[in-house]
């Protein structure tokens, strides 16, 4: 896992060093240059027993870097986008993240990057939900298959066009036409039957 740690004092630098000690990837994150300079060379700002040793040990196994910015969460968020994903909300976290980073207030800035987690929750939820919409509503248009019904072909053609959207990344076009095609799904399948 990739981690970013906003600030490197005596709770972010520990941290750090303990999840890079534990296998994860992590960029710790300070505005102060000078501290930053020493720690890229091994040196810790403070004494606490074990943590330089940690320290050497993870930035030899290349685990742990440090930077001034907040650029390994914008790269993470630009791969995410590439993806198709986008977050208007994400968007403004981490802009509000970077500004209050460069004010100094780390307690702020961890505020505003727990929104952007959040938001990349939602929304990687919201696409894993789609994909089983669309996988479920595959399944019903299966099931009709050889019944005679003269809307399938249509509700074939309009859920295609979902999957091709979903996997080229455009989620919203592709929810746009999954709710279509299950209109017509369900009002082909609840159609009332010929009156005797």
């Amino acid at each position: 896992m990739r981690i970013t740690v906003v600030g490197t004092g005596y709770v972010g630098l520990v941290a750090g060093v303990c999840f890079a000690d534990s296998g994860h990837t992590v960029v710790c994150v300070d505005v102060d240059e000078k501290k930053i300079a020493s720690l890229r060379q091994g040196e810790t700002p403070f004494y606490e027993p074990g943590l330089e040793e940690l320290l050497h040990k993870n930035v030899a196994a290349e685990r742990i870097s440090f930077s001034t910015t907040l650029a390994d969460a914008e790269i993470l968020y630009g791969r995410l986008q590439r993806e198709g994903f986008h977050s208007y909300a994400a968007d403004a976290a981490l802009r509000d993240a970077r500004r209050t980073i460069r004010e100094g207030s780390y307690d702020r800035a961890i505020e505003h990057l727990e929104r952007a987690l959040q938001a990349f929750a939602r929304r990687t939820n919201a696409r894993a939900s789609l994909g089983k919409d669309i996988e479920e509503t595959r399944t019903r248009v299966r099931l009709l298959a050889g019944s005679g019904l003269s809307f399938l072909p249509d509700i074939q053609e309009v859920l295609g066009r979902a999957e091709r959207e979903f996997l080229q990344g455009n989620y919203a076009g592709s929810s746009e036409d999954l709710r279509i095609a299950t209109v017509l799904l369900d009002g082909v399948t609840h159609a009332p039957g010929p009156k005797k």
